[in-house]
């Protein structure tokens, strides 16, 4: 996972206070279709790992700008990581201490 440093985020909340709701909307399905291409072509060999890096650059930077419109999705995320962690179907062998540090390792 990639880090957002303070300048950054920054520059993505004077970003965020600038665009529109409507320009966001349009925004955010765009970069995840083009992110969902950009693997659908590299598995079919017409691009590369980098084009697919690129592509999630765009879609972390359109998820903060979203989260900063929005609010945050932290409890939904908790919540969500709590219940992968809790499959019974033999993916995923987790330990999970409390809401927020949930591991999850390949299963043996």
């Amino acid at each position: 996972m990639i880090d957002i440093n303070t300048q950054q985020h920054e520059l993505i909340s004077d970003c965020s206070k600038k665009w529109s709701i409507d320009e966001m909307v349009r925004r955010a399905p765009e970069e995840l279709l083009e992110l969902a291409l950009s693997i659908l072509h590299w598995n079919r060999g017409k691009a590369s790992i980098d084009d697919i890096k690129s592509e999630k650059a765009d879609v972390r930077i359109t998820l903060e700008h979203l989260e900063k419109r929005f609010g945050s999705y932290q409890e939904h995320f908790n919540s969500k990581m709590k219940r992968l962690a809790e499959r019974e179907d033999g993916q995923c062998n987790q330990t999970a201490t409390n809401d927020n540090e949930i591991s999850c390792s390949e299963a043996v």
